[in-house]
């Protein structure tokens, strides 16, 4: 696994209710995304049903949802 960045941890760390992750192709964003749903999640902070992700394409939705139901079989994905 790749060294988290200073921006990374500020994300991952962050108490806002919104935030805007942007970057190029492949820099990690489906990456970063999910595993600060899941620390959300995994931490009791939020409920899976309150929680939504907006995604630029159809491939990015699948692979984050993908990656969501690893985790929590419960997340329900529209």
């Amino acid at each position: 696994m790749l060294s988290e960045s200073a921006i990374e941890r500020r994300i991952l760390a962050s108490e806002a209710k919104t935030i805007i992750v942007r970057g190029g192709p492949g820099t990690g964003k489906t990456t970063l995304l999910t595993r600060r749903v899941i620390s959300l999640i995994d931490g009791k902070e939020i409920p899976p049903s309150s929680v939504l992700l907006l995604c630029v394409s159809p491939a990015s939705a699948k692979a984050l949802g993908d990656i969501l139901r690893q985790n929590h079989r419960e997340i329900r994905i529209e």
